[in-house]
């Protein structure tokens, strides 16, 4: 054996022997090995205190136990729990309940709630996954589309005033009477993207993994300005000349004249004999209590020409061309565009050309949420609240009280 041997030997040896008059001594953990995972058993120090309260978990509900201290068990979770049994603790759990709603938001997977209110007008927009143009413009996604946006707005009483299929995402604007928005989006968006895996061969989420932008649209001239985007939506994106030489479903014709959208079963998904109806037709119109119909229709056919003209405009100073409808249909579903989407951008919930109106809005919806965490905080702790008007998943799956609406004034 050589010296270099022996000196590597004498360092290993006298290593053992520390790290094990450490362990002998206290100062370090036992080591474990099972498998290729090394496991440190963690010595129990009495005189060490946690750093936080214990967590526990209910169903999707993730909640931190205020004080310790209280006894006695809630009767929907059980012993986890704990109850007040005089009324100083109860204003001590609900002011440290109030203190910490937000920490708790924040710390949670949950996003943050908002209300649920029938009677608004709303702009939606969701994206397939990766950008790829898994909603490619051929006769079988343009009529599965509009059979499935049909199928769910008649399910829930919905009023679709205008979409626009692009190739990678949907823009949809509605009116909701009876505050079933929720349910027509989870129907419509889970049913496409069924009818969609199946045409395509795939298996994986059709759509983007992010939630659904939901905007709140304020005024007839906001509705506008909305109607006006979804509609040159492929003009702008330099796409197509004119509105109506994009290949997908012609929305905006339909909404312009009044007629009607007929779309048949896609037969590459449903069944003949299955539930859903063999045919279905989408009118798009505005609310039976919506005033000056005609006048806003013609409006809207006035700024969708402007925006035509001033796109042609614009190449012409350019030089740009458009994509045409050609090229756009001899795409493949599996590509995605290559330019760069912005990203942590805001997320918009109202949208609102006065300034005052927008806040006035945002500032409803900051105090909703604040009366719903407070709400919901004392009910984890099993006191009896009423939650804030608009609450709707715990109202739909948990059976809690809510205050009913208010009155118009």
């Amino acid at each position: 054996m050589g010296w270099r041997s022996i000196a590597r030997s004498d360092r290993a040896s006298s290593s053992l022997s520390k790290s094990s008059k450490q362990l002998l001594r206290g100062k370090t953990a036992p080591t474990l090995v099972l498998g290729s995972v090394r496991v440190h058993a963690r010595r129990k120090n009495p005189r060490r205190r946690e750093k936080s309260a214990p967590t526990f978990v209910l169903g999707s509900v993730r909640a931190r136990e205020m004080c310790p201290s209280l006894s006695g068990s809630c009767p929907r979770f059980g012993p986890h729990v704990r109850q007040p049994d005089n009324g100083a603790r109860l204003s001590k759990v609900v002011r440290q309940v109030s203190e910490r709603r937000e920490t708790c938001f924040e710390r949670s997977a949950m996003t943050a709630p908002r209300p649920v209110i029938p009677g608004l007008f709303l702009f939606l927009t969701r994206r397939c996954t990766q950008r790829q143009f898994l909603l490619r413009p051929d006769d079988e996604t343009n009529n599965a589309f509009v059979y499935c946006l049909a199928e769910a707005a008649q399910r829930f009483g919905m009023d679709v005033l205008l979409s626009q299929m692009m190739s990678n995402h949907q823009h949809t604007a509605v009116y909701d009477p009876h505050g079933r928005e929720v349910e027509f989006r989870e129907h419509f968006h889970k049913m496409m993207a069924r009818s969609q895996n199946a045409l395509r061969g795939r298996w994986e989420n059709f759509w983007s993994s992010e939630e659904s932008c939901v905007v709140e649209v304020m005024t007839a001239e906001d509705l506008l300005d909305k109607l006006v985007y979804i509609a040159t939506n492929p003009v702008k994106d330099g796409l197509v000349e004119k509105v109506h030489h994009w290949p997908g479903p012609d929305f905006v014709n339909a909404l312009l004249r009044g007629k009607s959208m007929k779309a048949h079963r896609p037969r590459h998904f449903f069944r003949e004999e299955g539930t859903m109806p063999a045919e279905v037709a989408l009118v798009l119109r505005l609310p039976d209590h919506f005033e000056g119909k005609t006048a806003f229709l013609e409006e809207l056919r006035r700024r969708i020409i402007e925006v035509e003209q001033a796109c042609a405009r614009e190449r012409q100073q350019t030089g740009r061309w458009v994509v045409g409808r050609r090229r756009v249909l001899r795409t493949s579903w599996r590509d995605s565009p290559t330019s760069r989407e912005p990203r942590r951008g805001l997320r918009p919930r109202v949208a609102a050309r006065d300034k005052w109106l927008r806040i006035a809005t945002l500032q409803r919806n900051k105090e909703w949420q604040l009366e719903y965490q407070d709400a919901r905080a004392k009910w984890l702790l099993g006191i009896p609240t009423v939650f804030p008007f608009g609450t709707y998943w715990l109202r739909r799956f948990a059976s809690v009280a809510v205050k009913p609406p208010p009155e118009r004034t």
